[in-house]
Parts: structure tokens; C-alpha cells; sequence
């Protein structure tokens, strides 16, 4: 995706967006059209339920870390 197009894009200087540059965008930062669907419909998104559970890892004591991690690990492998 061409930067100039996004920056002309996000500082109102094009007149409309395709859809398909659209998609291309939200590809290229790693979300799918779904995540941008649930984004418009103030639906939690991906990014949301990452950040949330980042953030309750964060506050977990030593052995309830070490327990997610081997649950979190089975679903990887």
C-alpha cells in the first residue's frame, strides 16, 4: 500500500476509500475485515480480548501464571 495514499487518506484529502484499499489497509496491520465489522458495531474486537487478557495475566501471582502458561502452551503445540 502506497504511504502517500494512506496519508492523504487519514488527513481527508481523497474523496472516497474502496473498499478494496480498505481491506488491503486492515490487512496490512494484521486485523481481517471481521475484526473491522465487529470495530464499526462497537463489538469487542481481537485487539480488545488481547489487551484484556494481557492485562489479567499481568496481575496473576507466580502459581496461577504457571498454571495459564501450560494451558495457554496446549493450545499452541
Amino acid at each position: 500500500i502506497n504511504p502517500h495514499i494512506i496519508n492523504h487518506a487519514e488527513n481527508g484529502r481523497r474523496n472516497s476509500i474502496s473498499e478494496d484499499f480498505l481491506k488491503a489497509y486492515i490487512t496490512s496491520l494484521g486485523f481481517s475485515w471481521e475484526d473491522w465489522e465487529d470495530f464499526l458495531k462497537g463489538r469487542k474486537t481481537v485487539y480488545d480480548l488481547r489487551q484484556e487478557c494481557k492485562a489479567s495475566i499481568d496481575q496473576l501471582d507466580t502459581d496461577k501464571l504457571k498454571a495459564i502458561h501450560t494451558m495457554l502452551s496446549s493450545f499452541i503445540s
